[in-house]
């Protein structure tokens, strides 16, 4: 009775804290603050021990107007020069006035607006969940979107720059709020305050009228008392918009910003729409490709919506029709981003200033969709739901290629050519297609079916609904996310280095140069505001002169005209930080006017009054060649830190943390969701009872098959060590080209070592995953004992008599002590001899201190737990691996110790941890062949076949590009070793669970694969020393004789030599390995 009243208490307990999205909540938004965090002290960077903050190049621009308004020069670009409006921007630039006026350092004035990036971000998130929360009823929906919106990288991106997207979005979603609060109850002082929001969008940015008139359409349209809210909306829109335009008339002389006349003037709409569609295309099918086709799939390509009593159904179903809006927010932001042509950083391949307003529309549609594919979850739906998801990512793809292929057919050409062929974009495109194609196989549709089935389960209780909801957008959403987070992961925030470089030249400008001296830029961000000087805007976002011309060269918004004999001839600039597209005609003018090139790039007049041009023209690759510059000119930087940033930091932490508090407090209750209780076991399908009964079958005669493949692969690369093909020099013959295929081909046996490391791992914990009573420390004994019986004699004695051989002919090298305690890896990844006959013993030394550690874990973690830990392990090994392949040269740690790219590769090649992905791999395959109910297991049963044709088209892309699989290859190295891993374990699995063909089970049960899979171990061990001794003789043999021979030649020695070494290994496995392999019986578990 008192055990059963605690068990009630614990599930009550429990109730309670998983009631509320609270924890869910404080997670997201944690995880999310210190994300933004990382990301702001990663794009700072250090001069002379001070650190810096900068800006994106556009928001540098407007903090140069905001400086010289705080100083109480005006709005101007110049100082004492007619004032010009070179930002769209008005609100946000006097908020950046306020951050001058409170007299900040130099150094953490944009410090300001990044914390102000910070608060804008967590209010954003809060308010759009806030939107979920009004469209849909399902809980889990708004912490879902809050996920999602928090770490939209876009989003983050241009709001933490500096960028006004930011606080748009927040101005616009929380406009659109308080407009379905308003459908729902009427009221005025709620009127009021849209009406201060849609004045507040219109001063942030003009063009934000796309998305505020949607919405106040919406809301004139849906709210009980029309007149009223449009007297409302009209009179603070009017005084904004007429406000605003009267001071231009008034201040700038103009009746539009002068953007608008760089970016539109004198330039055809088709030139605009042909690019901006482009852009707006290739980011749809690329970057938003799984939510765009999840909610084309929930659609269906129902044409009845759009019909007459389809619109009247629209119109009178208040989620419908908000969810409608959603939608057309969306596309009005693509559609005006297709209009004036994209933006001009159209590289970084993710939406765009324009596109990223209707980023949260999108989030929360596609949550709103997802809600409810999953609350009708039956078999039939999903699969119609799968199918019509295939069709759209195969659209997505196809149509993503075709971007790609017109694009190669007709490139635009220029420095700003934006139409142009991306290898990148075209594999993405070739992958959505063949991705679409899977979902077509069975095990996909009633993978995603179950899948469905489960998620609603898990959404519908207490303890498990936050999770479920996490996971989903992860899902959804992770794919759009994965190049701009790796790009941000491996190289910073975009642009990044040069806003660092503009601000040192910037200060290198002030302190060397007097005042009054001119320059003309073509990056008008940092190094016009930390120089302080007049400058001349090339590219004519603050030049009136410029934004009127004509365009030159290919169409790039704000980026297409320049004149310089108008900035360098009559404006009489004396410095050039850098040009704009210099043909031989500029060239020479620029030369003509005195110009001269500098060390570093710029252009200095001969006459300008600069004493300390040598100092001016260094390259300033860092902050402390800076600061020693500074030194020798005798400056100094300002303070770097005062007591009125101190104050600021503090300031915004009370107002980030209240937008925290917001996030956490305004949580959904679960009370109506299932508590905690024990679920009731599914009956067990077929996939599963095959799992279970592959798990207890004392042997799988198909997986020797394999091994001896991999052997073979193994002897059939070393003996080919000196098959012609690889001389470097272009194919021309026929005959040549053959050797140079068949050359490609042997040399990538060395994929059989990684399928050795798949078996290993399968096999070694298949045991150790079994059932057993008996104790801890009695069953890692037990695996250890079989481990050595079967390891140890043979290795061991090789070395011996290896060693005495070497001793005996004076070769003058010995195995040396890693070698005789298996850390041999690491010795022979700083080995320059190539030809060592220990060459082959690293993979031993890896198998064997995995071995050693991997049972303490797969003992002493539970098997359900054991899931999860491989598949947190597996992706650390991945990206640590691809760390150092691709940024270990940069690191001056990984660089000093390895030396160079070659140095780096070796070692990648052998280390345990960069090459135990395979070996965990193969512990997972045998993890879930155990535990059969687990939802990764489910998971992994249905998706192990796509995931097997998936990664062999992989592998034979990545054979085609890179002409074979070279293992030291960076592109096979970063991407390869996991998806031959990947390959090798969903094979294994259908192996071991006997879902595979009858012609495939009697090829892998072929007698001879059987037997060499049988001796591997002794054929691996000898077969090497061969190889060091026929390599010179053959080397020798080959001068001058011809390439067929030379063919015909190591055929034969490759035949002849597997032959031999299958015999040596036959006899002794026979004869020495028997008899200790016998002893193992006393160690069985």
């Amino acid at each position: 009775m008192a055990d059963g009243a605690e068990a009630k208490r614990a599930v009550r307990a429990a109730n309670a804290t998983n009631a509320t999205s609270t924890r869910a909540r404080l997670a997201v938004a944690g995880v999310a603050l210190a994300f933004y965090a990382l990301f702001i002290l990663r794009t700072s960077f250090s001069i002379g021990g001070t650190r810096y903050f900068v800006l994106f190049e556009d928001a540098m621009i407007s903090m140069r107007y905001a400086r010289h308004l705080a100083a109480g020069d005006g709005l101007v670009w110049n100082v004492g020069e007619p004032p010009i409006e070179g930002f769209t921007n008005l609100l946000w630039v006097l908020w950046m006035s306020v951050a001058h006026t409170l007299g900040l350092s130099e150094s953490k004035v944009s410090l300001f607006i990044m914390l102000t990036g910070v608060a804008i971000l967590l209010a954003t998130g809060l308010v759009v969940s806030k939107i979920a929360r009004k469209i849909v009823d399902a809980p889990w929906v708004p912490v879902a979107v809050l996920a999602a919106t928090l770490f939209d990288y876009p989003l983050v991106f241009w709001t933490l720059r500096g960028m006004e997207v930011g606080a748009l979005a927040l101005f616009v979603y929380t406009l659109l709020w308080l407009v379905l609060e308003n459908e729902d109850e009427f009221s005025l002082p709620r009127s009021l305050l849209m009406g201060a929001l849609t004045a507040g969008a219109l001063l942030i940015r003009s063009d934000s009228v796309v998305p505020v008139g949607l919405i106040c359409l919406y809301g004139f349209l849906t709210c009980s008392r029309r007149f009223v809210f449009a007297a409302c909306i009209g009179a603070f829109a009017g005084t904004a918009v007429g406000g605003q335009t009267l001071f231009r008339k008034a201040y700038f002389h103009e009746s539009l910003p002068n953007t608008y006349f760089l970016k539109l003037y004198k330039i055809s709409a088709l030139a605009r729409i042909k690019r901006g569609a482009f852009v707006a295309l290739e980011v749809l099918t690329m970057h938003l490709a799984v939510p765009v086709s999840i909610v084309l799939a929930n659609l269906g390509f129902d044409r009845e919506l759009l019909t007459r009593s389809g619109l009247e159904k629209i119109a009178k179903n208040k989620l419908l029709r908000r969810q409608v809006l959603l939608g057309t927010l969306f596309a009005a932001q693509i559609g005006y981003a297709t209009y004036v042509g994209g933006d001009a950083w159209e590289w970084m391949l993710y939406a765009n200033r324009y596109m990223c307003i209707g980023m949260p529309a999108l989030i929360v549609l596609v949550a709103v969709v997802l809600s409810q594919v999953v609350a009708s979850a039956d078999k039939e739906s999903s699969q119609l739901f799968a199918r019509r998801l295939s069709i759209a990512l195969v659209g997505c793809g196809l149509l993503l290629v075709a971007l790609n292929v017109f694009a190669k057919k007709f490139p635009e050409q220029g420095i700003a050519a934006t139409i142009t062929f991306s290898k990148k974009a075209f594999a993405i495109g070739g992958a959505l297609v063949f991705a679409g194609a899977l979902l077509r196989l069975r095990d996909m549709r009633e993978g995603i079916a179950q899948g469905l089935t489960a998620l609603r389960r898990r959404v519908g209780k207490q303890h498990t609904v936050t999770a479920a909801a996490l996971a989903l957008m992860a899902i959804v959403w992770l794919p759009a996310h994965l190049l701009p987070f790796a790009q941000w992961a491996t190289q910073n925030a975009a642009q990044y280095k040069d806003e660092a470089n503009y601000t040192r030249l910037g200060i290198l400008i002030r302190e060397t140069t007097p005042p009054e001296l001119r320059m003309a830029v073509a990056a008008a961000g940092a190094t016009p505001y930390f120089a302080q000087r007049p400058t001349e805007d090339l590219l004519g976002k603050n030049d009136r002169h410029v934004a009127k011309l004509e365009p030159r060269g290919v169409f790039s918004p704000g980026h297409d005209k320049w004149d310089y004999q108008y900035s360098l001839g009559e404006r009489k600039s004396d410095l050039i930080v850098e040009t704009v597209d210099v043909n031989e005609a500029d060239d020479a003018y620029i030369s003509s006017l005195g110009f001269e090139k500098l060390e570093n790039g710029m252009r200095l007049r001969t006459s300008a009054p600069v004493v300390h041009r040598d100092i001016l023209g260094r390259e300033m690759t860092d902050g402390a060649t800076l600061f020693t510059a500074l030194g020798e000119l005798g400056k100094s930087l300002p303070a770097g830190l005062l007591g009125i940033d101190i104050v600021m930091v503090l300031a915004f932490g009370l107002v980030i943390g209240g937008a925290f508090r917001g996030i956490v407090r305004d949580h959904e209750s679960f009370e109506d969701l299932s508590p905690i209780a024990l679920e009731e076991e599914a009956p067990l399908d077929d996939s599963a009872r095959a799992a279970l009964k592959g798990a207890e079958a004392r042997a799988i005669p198909t997986l020797d098959g394999m091994r001896g493949i991999a052997v073979l692969l193994v002897l059939m690369f070393h003996f080919a060590w000196t098959f012609p093909g690889d001389d470097g020099v272009p194919a021309t013959t026929f005959i040549d080209k053959i050797a140079t295929h068949v050359h490609a081909f042997l040399w990538s046996g060395w994929t059989g070592v990684d399928l050795f490391f798949v078996l290993s791992g399968y096999l070694i914990t298949r045991g150790l995953v079994t059932p057993s009573k008996k104790p801890l420390g009695t069953r890692m004994k037990s695996f250890w004992m079989r481990r050595v019986l079967r390891i140890f004699p043979l290795y061991y004695a090789f070395i011996i008599v290896g060693t005495i051989i070497g001793l005996a002919l004076g070769t003058g090298w010995i195995p040396g002590p890693s070698y005789w305690l298996y850390m041999q890896n690491y010795t022979l990844a700083f080995d320059d001899e190539v030809l060592r006959w220990t060459a082959h013993f690293w993979s031993l030394a890896i198998e064997e201190q995995f071995y050693f550690v991997w049972p303490i874990v797969a003992l002493m973690v539970s098997r359900k737990k054991l899931i999860p830990t491989i598949l947190v392990l597996v992706p650390a090994v991945v990206m640590l691996r691809g760390l150092l392949v691709f940024k270990g040269a940069q690191i001056s740690a990984v660089a000093d110790l390895l030396h160079d790219t070659n140095g780096i590769a070796k070692f990648v090649y052998r280390a345990t941890f960069t090459r135990a992905d395979g070996l965990l791999l193969g512990a997972f395959v045998a993890v879930t062949q155990r535990e059969v109910s687990h939802p990764v297991s489910i998971a992994w049963r249905r998706l192990r076949f796509p995931i097997f044709v998936s990664t062999a088209v992989a592998l034979a892309g990545l054979y085609v590009l890179a002409h074979g699989l070279n293992d030291y290859d960076r592109r096979i190295m970063g991407v390869g070793y996991v998806t031959l891993a990947l390959f090798f374990a969903s094979t294994i699995s259908l192996c071991a669970d006997e879902q595979i063909g009858e012609k495939t089970r009697a090829f892998l049960s072929w007698r001879p694969l059987v037997a060499c899979g049988k001796v591997s171990y002794g054929m691996y061990i000898f077969h090497w020393p061969l190889v060091v001794l026929l390599v010179p003789r053959l080397e020798k043999m080959h001068v001058g004789m011809p390439v067929a021979t030379q063919m015909a030649l190591d055929t034969g020695v490759i035949l002849g030599c597997i032959a031999i070494i299958y015999v040596v290994a036959t006899i002794s496995f026979r004869f020495f390995e028997t008899p200790f392999l016998k002893l193992k019986g006393r160690f069985h578990d």
